[in-house]
């Protein structure tokens, strides 16, 4: 059978099928089985002729109706299900969209003004490379020099007491120099151990020491206070490449590059003690010590792939937190005013928190002008040295 002739057989059994359910109407309307009611032996045939036909087609469209939707049930249902599936989804696009306003998702952007609120001087592994960024994201050549050519590569840095210092490095494991106006000063007082690859320093006392420790399989730490260094606790674990935090108003550090393990340490006046493992193996990562005595990772190696992740130490638990606008490692960084300035291999990055220190955004400041591993940042005036 062709689909024409279907058709055409369809409209017919709708149509025997509606005058089968009118003359039901019109007997329910008019039980009288006279199939002539008007008493009148010669009716008009316009009398009541208009009464009938109106109430018959209000009686009978209505229940056309109800039988239609009865002999169509399945194609009913399916109606009012896709309109309810797109009542649902339109009610969680709002939803989606309430939540992403309330909880803003970090994302990158360009250099703008007031991005800093700092101005810095960033003295990469080579110091003929160095450059001062100001507060609005813009980059201007600084001038500084040294005893070598190298006397700035690999080291590690610490303020003390408002003084700049710099240790070990490539050019003298032992060396301990101080940054004198627009240049580097060598002291006669050593470090006691050699100190470049894997190496970390902190400044702590409220900046009146500087805690510089470990090494490739090496735990030990040591302090300086201007003038002499002096050994101080060996870690439990190696931690080369681990970082140096404050976690509760104490030094603390995670992670290994050379050693297969998770495990994180805090320095008290009678030595290091195991905190809480971190989930997963790192190494080059940044550890950030709060006011509200937690602690803020980000950055890193897990275990040779640059991560993302921001997690956070707070009454002993790890949970993650965050994520950095780019993938980063190999980075310095320095916390002022609600601010984390991260100055990684080949980024700029700032993280802002809120006045309870919670995470509230993170912006890409921009590519630095020099890529560099861990280099030395000063905060300084937009004219240092230029």
């Amino acid at each position: 059978m062709s689909n024409r002739e279907a058709m055409k057989l369809r409209s017919e059994k709708n149509y025997e099928e509606r005058n089968s359910i009118k003359a039901q109407v019109t007997a329910s309307v008019n039980p009288n089985p006279n199939p002539n009611p008007n008493p009148n032996p010669n009716p008009n045939p316009n009398s009541n002729a208009s009464t009938l036909l109106y109430h018959e087609e209000e009686v009978s469209n209505v229940t056309l109706l109800a039988h239609w939707i009865k002999a169509n049930r399945k194609t009913v249902i399916s109606l009012f299900a896709g309109l309810l599936i797109i009542c649902v989804a339109a009610r969680l696009g709002r939803f989606e969209g309430e939540v992403s306003e309330e909880t803003p998702t970090p994302t990158e952007t360009g250099t703008s003004n007031g991005r800093l609120f700092v101005n810095f001087l960033v003295i990469p592994d080579y110091y003929d490379s160095s450059y001062l960024i100001k507060e609005d994201g813009s980059t201007s050549a600084a001038t500084i020099s040294a005893p070598t050519h190298d006397f700035t590569d690999d080291v590690k840095h610490a303020l003390v007491k408002g003084q700049l210092y710099i240790f070990g490095g490539s050019s003298d494991n032992k060396k301990i120099a101080r940054l004198d106006g627009c240049r580097f000063n060598e002291l006669s007082t050593r470090l006691n151990k050699n100190r470049r690859f894997g190496t970390e320093t902190l400044s702590i006392n409220s900046g009146s020491l500087a805690l510089i420790c470990f090494g490739y399989g090496d735990k030990s730490c040591e302090t300086f206070d201007g003038t002499t260094a002096v050994t101080t606790f060996s870690t439990t674990w190696t931690h080369s490449y681990g970082g140096l935090g404050i976690y509760r108003n104490q030094p603390a550090t995670v992670g290994c590059s050379d050693a297969r393990h998770k495990k994180a340490e805090t320095l008290s006046s009678t030595g290091w003690s195991d905190l809480p493992d971190f989930s997963m193996r790192i190494n080059s990562h940044i550890i950030v010590g709060l006011d509200n005595e937690s602690m803020l990772l980000f950055g890193g190696n897990i275990p040779i792939n640059w991560q993302t992740g921001i997690w956070q130490l707070k009454n002993d638990q790890w949970n993650k937190i965050g994520e950095l606008a780019k993938s980063a490692a190999a980075g310095s960084a320095f916390y002022s005013g609600r601010s984390i300035y991260y100055f990684g291999f080949s980024s700029t990055q700032r993280i802002d928190l809120n006045a309870e220190e919670e995470l509230e955004k993170v912006e890409l400041i921009g590519e630095p002008p020099k890529w560099s591993s861990y280099p030395v940042l000063f905060a300084t005036t937009p004219d240092y040295c230029v």
